[in-house]
């Protein structure tokens, strides 16, 4: 079916390889998000299916990760339906950790103490990305 409405329409790249064209509406959205990150703020980015979310989430995890005045973690949980505060902990505690056999704490407070540190070492805003 793709194939054939790419055919009518003359297209021909997929949709996920085209270039991205920055409207002004989404310049504004990137400047919001940014002040709000710089500010310590959760952010949830929602939409109807098909509006952009995925794209422009795409984008500024991009975008965040070239400038570099950001630390960039992301969340891979493939069970969107049972993500968790402790899931999301994880996968913060993944990205910072400084090597790779760092182990998380079982404690839970100790856990949160730990990342708590772990976050204020990096001295620059945390940003998880998480997109379900």
């Amino acid at each position: 079916m793709l194939s054939e409405v790419m055919s009518h329409y003359e297209i021909t790249r997929e949709f996920d390889r085209v270039d991205f064209f920055e409207t002004e509406e989404f310049k504004n959205i990137l400047q919001e998000v940014r002040h709000n990150i710089q500010g310590g703020r959760l952010i949830a980015l929602t939409g109807i299916v098909g509006c952009g979310k995925t794209r422009i989430l795409s984008q500024l995890h991009e975008t965040l990760k070239k400038e570099k005045n950001v630390v960039v973690c992301q969340s891979l949980s493939v069970e969107k339906n049972r993500l968790t505060l402790g899931t999301l902990i994880t996968a913060l505690f993944c990205d910072l950790r400084r090597t790779k056999t760092e182990k998380l704490p079982s404690q839970p407070e100790q856990r949160e103490r730990h990342l708590r540190d772990m976050v204020k070492n990096k001295k620059k805003p945390v940003v998880l990305f998480v997109d379900g």
